[in-house]
């Protein structure tokens, strides 16, 4: 789950559906803003750039999108059941956790790398 405090809104992801939902944090103006395909997981949303990024288990990639679910683009592929993300906004950097470790790229997908691993050596 993810806050937006500026705009009073919460997003989320249904894992078993692949959809992202907002609504006000009172609970009004619920809406399904997209539908991702396979199980969408970890959520993060980058309020100044007007962006939500979804990772997703089962279609190993991180998606971004507008706040309101338009124009969803791909910045990451291949991560290994992908379930947290974390934006450093002011680096603009986005950091996923995966079953092998954690990976990050810039907010386009430029620079993807492993920084942690935890796969067995």
């Amino acid at each position: 789950m993810a806050l937006d405090a500026g705009a009073g809104k919460l997003y989320w992801t249904d894992v078993a559906t692949g959809a992202v939902w907002r609504a006000d944090v009172d609970g009004t103006d619920l809406e399904q803003i997209a539908f991702l395909e396979g199980h969408t997981r970890g959520i993060a949303v980058d309020s100044g750039a007007g962006k939500v990024y979804i990772s997703g288990r089962s279609n190993s990639r991180l998606d971004r999108a507008n706040l309101d679910g338009s124009e969803v683009d791909q910045v990451m592929e291949g991560l290994s059941s992908p379930v947290d993300v974390a934006l450093e906004p002011a680096a603009e950097r986005v950091y996923v956790a995966s079953s092998n470790g954690v990976y990050r790229s810039s907010f386009t997908g430029d620079g993807f790398e492993q920084v942690v691993s935890t796969s067995a050596s």
